[in-house]
């Protein structure tokens, strides 16, 4: 990374760390939070980090579909955290994250007005690589995401991470976890090593001749159920990481 690059990754890093904590409501008017309700039991973890909000008059509306601009906001604030916790485990590893978190320069979408609620969120997803917008430079902010646009979005974000946090499970005998066979996704489609890459994670689960319907749009249910186990993930292969360092560090 030369110098400019260093300098724009800094400015970038900082200005993540600074999105990187939301404002953590009160509990969702349409959410039970009962000890039976699951969608509570995923929303808790990620509502009380501040990375997720609802609309203005304190719902969730869980079935409604997420779009572009909101994952980046989630997405973003996830991130943010997630370089804040790693260094505060282990500072040594800045420069390392700095590379690994930003590969481009600004670049500024034709569609995204820099007044627009979620443009820092979507500079930062942009310029990490974890977003991006089409060949003629529009982000699409308000086009909503389908199962497989989310699992290549999600692949990415624990890429960056893989050098120390997410990295491949074993099965098992010990060997390499197998590759998952989906009855509606073959091996050329142009997520699949995304969803394969996440199962060696641990971060997927399937069986053989899984239904993924990779086309269909998924709910704000949905997402807060795969972005809580991300996060739960985190959080445990970190205090993995953290024990390994004290004891190295002696």
């Amino acid at each position: 990374m030369n110098r400019k690059g260093f300098v724009i990754s800094a400015l970038l890093l900082g200005i993540l760390l600074l999105l990187a904590t939301g404002v953590s409501a009160d509990q969702f008017a349409d959410i039970p939070y009962g000890p039976l309700d699951e969608s509570g039991m995923y929303l808790d973890p990620l509502q009380s980090e501040g990375f997720i909000t609802g609309y203005p008059d304190n719902t969730f509306r869980g079935n409604r579909s997420f779009t572009r601009y909101e994952c980046s906001a989630i997405i973003a604030r996830i991130y943010g955290r997630m370089i804040s916790e790693v260094l505060s485990v282990d500072p040594g590893l800045q420069k390392i994250m700095m590379s690994a978190s930003f590969d481009t320069g600004p670049v500024y979408f034709q569609d995204v007005p820099y007044n627009h609620w979620a443009a820092g969120y979507v500079a930062v997803m942009d310029n990490s690589g974890i977003m991006v917008g089409d060949e003629n430079g529009f982000f699409n902010g308000d086009k909503t995401l389908t199962r497989a646009e989310l699992v290549v979005i999600v692949n990415r974000l624990v890429a960056k991470f893989d050098f120390a946090i997410f990295t491949d499970e074993e099965s098992a005998d010990g060997s390499d976890c197998e590759d998952l066979i989906f009855a509606d996704l073959t091996s050329d489609h142009w997520a699949y090593e995304s969803y394969q890459s996440l199962h060696r994670t641990g971060l997927y689960e399937g069986y053989p001749g899984i239904m993924v319907q990779p086309d269909r749009k998924h709910t704000r249910y949905e997402i807060v159920m795969v972005l809580a186990r991300i996060w739960g993930h985190f959080r445990e292969e970190l205090d993995k990481y953290s024990e390994q360092y004290q004891a190295k560090m002696g």
